[in-house]
């Protein structure tokens, strides 16, 4: 679990955005993206298998969805910035028209 888990906690319940800083690259060049917090997933096994997952507004072209373990994660502020993740999931009925 990483030092601001409670941040998530609070943007997923505030429905907010955070200003994450996580790791980018195997170099350990650091990146900086507004992002809505979608879902944490706790180690079955307590190693560094924890996962927070995340959409990166930030990502113009290529994947949106971030998928971090907290050794991969800097910090993370939370925003005043709403976010509902509704807005971007599709429903049943788009998903089974297309």
């Amino acid at each position: 679990m990483h030092r601001d888990h409670d941040i998530f906690v609070k943007a997923i319940r505030d429905k907010k955005k955070v200003l994450l800083t996580f790791v980018s690259n195997e170099h350990g060049g650091t990146e900086d993206g507004l992002c809505g917090p979608i879902l944490y997933s706790p180690s079955c096994v307590g190693d560094d298998s924890d996962c927070y997952y995340l959409w990166n507004f930030e990502i113009v072209t290529g994947k949106n969805f971030l998928g971090l373990p907290p050794s991969q994660i800097v910090s993370m502020e939370l925003t005043e910035e709403p976010f509902d993740p509704v807005e971007f999931i599709p429903s049943r009925r788009e998903i089974s028209d297309s």
